[in-house]
């Protein structure tokens, strides 16, 4: 008599990803006139904040740093995280702080309850670092989502945003936007380029994400050769670079019913 196999841990995550990105979805037409793309850091390393600012800066672009306030002042497998410094003047300057939940927090296995406990600790967290201004961009740490996740969060933000590979065109959930990761050496990098080609060809808008920005990058991190790469790639295409929350203001109030 056979039986059914059981379910792995693997088998399972990828189910719950799947019902994740089918679900409790925000329906949003995004239609620009030429392709966009944003350069967004998670977590956020001090590297991200230095290098990697100067990086976007000096191409004349901005980028989006989803900040999980419970890292400030630490020091992981990154290197050094950010400081209250580093949120200061990243917003002079024109980045977009993001949010990223204040422990890093697994959404998809979270309640509702406690997924808004620790966003809204996030918040008043940033806020006392020096953070100014509207947080309107969330990116699920891990990259991890629940249907009950993004309802709880649906509204809270412009953005909610996943690591699933894609773009957004025509029609976007809002609720769980992919991005690619620059990561993983000259793989990595050539992934992202082949999908700034992509975006310029079919005028869509690409979020990059990676996380460190060093010569010995970790396996979520860069090389600043490797992001300078791809920015200088992004201005070749003619793409406007813009920060998460500017690209979502374009597109944003014309939702439709999923």
């Amino acid at each position: 008599m056979m039986t059914d196999a059981p379910c792995t841990p693997s088998a399972i995550g990828k189910l719950r990803r799947l019902q994740a990105r089918a679900a409790a979805r925000r329906i949003v037409p995004v239609h620009p006139r030429r392709g966009i793309v944003s350069f967004s850091f998670d977590d956020f390393p001090k590297s991200a904040a230095t290098i990697g600012a100067a990086e976007l800066e000096r191409v004349g672009a901005r980028g989006t740093y989803y900040a999980s306030a419970g890292f400030v002042g630490a020091h992981n497998h990154h290197g050094a995280l950010f400081h209250a410094a580093d949120i200061v003047r990243l917003q002079a300057t024109g980045h977009e702080i993001g949010n990223h939940t204040f422990s890093h927090l697994d959404c998809a296995r979270a309640t509702p309850g406690d997924i808004i406990a620790d966003v809204e600790k996030n918040t008043v967290a940033l806020r006392s670092l020096g953070c100014r201004g509207p947080l309107r961009s969330f990116a699920f740490p891990y990259g991890e989502a629940s249907p009950a996740a993004k309802r709880t969060l649906s509204g809270r933000f412009d953005t909610l945003r996943a690591v699933h590979r894609g773009l957004a065109h025509g029609r976007a959930d809002f609720n769980l936007l992919p991005a690619h990761s620059l990561d993983g050496g000259d793989w990595g990098l050539d992934r992202v380029l082949k999908a700034l080609a992509q975006a310029a060809r079919d005028a869509s808008w690409l979020i990059v994400f990676t996380h460190d920005v060093q010569d010995a990058p970790t396996p979520w991190g860069c090389t600043q050769a490797m992001l300078r790469q791809a920015l200088e790639t992004a201005k070749a295409l003619d793409l406007d670079i813009l920060t998460v929350g500017e690209a979502a203001g374009r597109f944003v109030g014309e939702e439709q019913a999923a």
